[in-house]
């Protein structure tokens, strides 16, 4: 009696297609998560261009941008007693839906030293404990306000003492995303070593440039994500202000 041979797979062809699968994964992986930085990069940098739009109109409405937290959080923060921040683009007046927006990059690590020419040249960095990941401000874009005296700060409860109070009318602003690094700058460090006063413009302007994120240097690159509103000429923050017209 007559047996029909049975058919498969020998052990040589399914390696070849483990293979090949295998190959294809490795190239379609790596551009799905390129894709996926690229995507992340677009909405935060719209995000900033809402943000930008509700705060001109604030502008308009009470000559002067919000004040800000010392540590540059959008909203109340660590602190239940701290004024408000970028909240008062929702309340009284509906600038935004909601003035505290979800940033698409998540900080794990905040850049520690205190000027932009350390921060560029040599970054030292600190891990972002749980407590402060677990606040929706922290998981935001970062938020300062300045006049050329400093950040117009709200004093005492966030222990910005030695700044403009929040009486004081802020004239330009910055919002910061950590970008996919991944990593906060600090930005106290950037803004007040960046001023027109600051010796040596040239290289300052140079080392403030390497902060801000740039595509061309990999997707996945050192540097944040940074838009600047206002009087751009202010001196506080000013090569910020330039060095993120450089990247437009």
């Amino acid at each position: 009696m007559h047996r029909p041979s049975l058919k498969a797979f020998t052990l040589i062809e399914l390696l070849i297609v483990v293979a090949i699968i295998a190959i294809l994964a490795a190239i379609a992986v790596p551009n799905f998560l390129e894709a996926q930085t690229r995507a992340k990069t677009s909405r935060a940098k719209n995000d900033m261009r809402v943000y930008a739009t509700a705060l001109e109109a604030y502008y308009i409405d009470f000559n002067g941008y919000p004040p800000c937290s010392t540590f540059g959080i959008p909203g109340r923060g660590v602190n239940v007693n701290a004024k408000i921040v970028l909240e008062r683009l929702s309340t009284p007046v509906a600038y935004l839906t909601s003035g505290i927006m979800p940033n698409p990059f998540r900080a794990t690590e905040r850049i520690t030293n205190a000027t932009s020419r350390e921060q560029a040249d040599s970054p030292s960095f600190a891990r972002i404990t749980g407590a402060e990941l677990a606040l929706p401000e922290y998981q935001s874009y970062l938020y300062q306000s300045a006049n050329d005296g400093g950040r117009t700060a709200f004093d005492g409860i966030t222990g910005a003492a030695s700044f403009p109070a929040g009486s004081s009318k802020a004239h330009v602003w910055f919002l910061h995303s950590p970008g996919p690094s991944n990593r906060y700058h600090n930005l106290g460090g950037v803004l007040a070593n960046s001023t027109r006063s600051t010796a040596d413009s040239d290289n300052n302007l140079s080392q403030t440039v390497k902060l801000i994120y740039d595509p061309s240097n990999g997707t996945v690159s050192f540097g944040a994500i940074w838009r600047v509103g206002g009087n751009s000429n202010s001196e506080y923050g000013y090569f910020v202000s330039q060095a993120v017209a450089t990247q437009r």
